[in-house]
């Protein structure tokens, strides 16, 4: 966090307020905030009890004053001292959310990773935001800026698909613009929410299911998104529909991943990595699936 509001006191722009929404269980936040009072116009809130993913994000978002909220992780930080100038320069009267590129640096080895991808790529999965499902090509949310009109944040229920399920909505709501340019350097470290939810049964199959349930299945007739749920079952190794039904909660299991898991099921998982035999085995699943799809619709 040290490191993050060291990058915000070396902005260019100056034009902003600094909120920190802390879940901690001790006062080292709190402490570290207090010796920045004199450098940043910090506003500190503690969250008793903590919050958790992704409510704490919300929390501070909601506070905010200004007419855009950029929303920073603690173990992210700016890129260098122009990107917030960068951001505020991509503002435009009917823009509504402003995405950026970004590094992964990571900090085991401590070594950085140009993610960014080019504007072709963005308006791809604009175009066809459930694209996203398969391959969040974005990011996290550290590098996106909404502006203060938007109300609707990141959906609570979720934790492994809460980034991408809100870009999904994002791109539904209003016009985003993107820099693609790293303005961000996105951190990778062992204490991420995210290592343990990845491949995580208990995780993934609820919030897939979350997700169908909330956006509907009319996009589902994408090849592209089916693969993104071919990927999933095969990832997480379910050979069954009963292994599958044993994490899905109170969520109805559609037709056509029953069918995914009956077409992968002769086949091991090893066999199932290797492309040139999963690409076109998921390609015939497709086309047997195409009535459910058409159900679905």
């Amino acid at each position: 966090m040290k490191r993050l509001l060291n990058s915000i006191a070396n902005q260019t722009y100056k034009n902003y307020e600094v909120i920190v929404s802390d879940d901690s269980d001790d006062d080292s936040v709190y402490n570290l905030v207090q010796s920045y009072t004199d450098t940043l116009p910090i506003l500190y809130y503690k969250n008793t009890p903590a919050l958790g993913t992704p409510r704490n994000w919300m929390a501070g978002m909601n506070k905010a004053s200004g007419e855009w909220v950029k929303l920073i992780h603690d173990d992210d930080w700016f890129a260098d001292e122009n990107s917030l100038q960068q951001y505020m320069d991509a503002t435009t009267s009917d823009c509504k959310f402003i995405f950026s590129g970004y590094n992964a640096y990571y900090e085991e080895t401590n070594t950085y990773v140009n993610k960014t991808v080019t504007q072709a790529a963005f308006d791809k999965v604009r175009n066809n935001p459930y694209l996203l499902i398969g391959d969040n090509i974005i990011g996290p949310p550290s590098v996106l800026m909404i502006h203060n009109s938007i109300k609707e944040y990141y959906d609570a229920q979720m934790k492994w698909y809460v980034d991408l399920e809100y870009y999904i909505t994002a791109f539904n709501m209003g016009k985003a613009a993107y820099i693609a340019m790293p303005l961000i350097n996105m951190s990778y470290n062992d204490t991420q929410v995210t290592n343990f939810c990845f491949d995580n049964p208990s995780v993934v199959i609820p919030e897939a299911l979350y997700i169908l349930q909330k956006h509907g299945l009319s996009f589902m007739n994408d090849i592209m998104v089916y693969d993104a749920f071919w990927r999933m079952v095969r990832n997480l190794n379910i050979k069954n529909l009963a292994e599958f039904e044993r994490y899905k909660m109170t969520y109805e299991v559609p037709a056509f991943l029953k069918k995914i898991i009956h077409h992968q099921q002769p086949f091991s998982n090893k066999l199932l990595r290797i492309g040139y035999f999963s690409k076109p085995l998921m390609a015939i699943s497709y086309l047997l699936n195409r009535n459910n799809l058409k159900v679905a619709n």
